[in-house]
């Protein structure tokens, strides 16, 4: 179980035993931590570099594997089996997973491309295994994706969602 607090992060097993216990820069209190493919967790801090997030990539150990500047600020990480899905303030989406032992990013959907636009939120819950919704714009317009490779498998548009009011998104069978 990991606990996120203002500039700390520690890991406790079930039985309530703080595993480890780290001291971090301060961080974005509007992005949670993400779990990585490799059980590696990014943490995103509250400074920025030119508007740009940052975020510590923490082994399940406690250590500080690496830093990471992203192309843009980070809105929204969702963890998947595979990786993270990642939204970003200007409505791109991407997806980042750990290879040969560092952050790869691995897909980028731009906005205003005719799929997505600002604001986006992405969510697994309900979905099979590599498999996500992107929710974007206002209308809102839905796409589900392939986490692996960003493939658009089916878009719909639903009237009457603006994005930048959505509260929970996820799929019911």
């Amino acid at each position: 179980i990991f606990v996120k607090g203002n500039n700390d992060l520690s890991c406790y097993g079930t039985k309530g035993v703080r595993r480890w216990y780290l001291k971090t820069d301060a961080q974005d209190s509007t992005v949670s931590p993400a779990i990585l493919n490799d059980g590696s967790l990014l943490v995103f801090l509250a400074r920025t570099e030119n508007g740009k997030s940052i975020a510590s990539r923490v082994s399940p150990f406690g250590e500080i594997f690496e830093q990471i500047t992203f192309t843009a600020r980070i809105r929204q990480a969702v963890s998947c089996s595979n990786g993270v899905l990642l939204t970003f303030a200007d409505g791109s989406a991407g997806f980042c997973s750990v290879k040969n032992g560092s952050l790869d990013s691995r897909w980028v959907m731009q906005s205003g491309n005719g799929t997505l636009t600002s604001p986006t939120a992405a969510s697994i819950e309900g979905f099979s295994d590599g498999k996500a919704a992107l929710i974007s714009g206002s209308p809102a317009q839905i796409s589900i994706i392939d986490t692996e490779t960003g493939k658009i498998l089916s878009t719909f548009k639903i009237q009457g969602l603006d994005t930048a009011t959505l509260t929970y998104a996820g799929a019911s069978l």
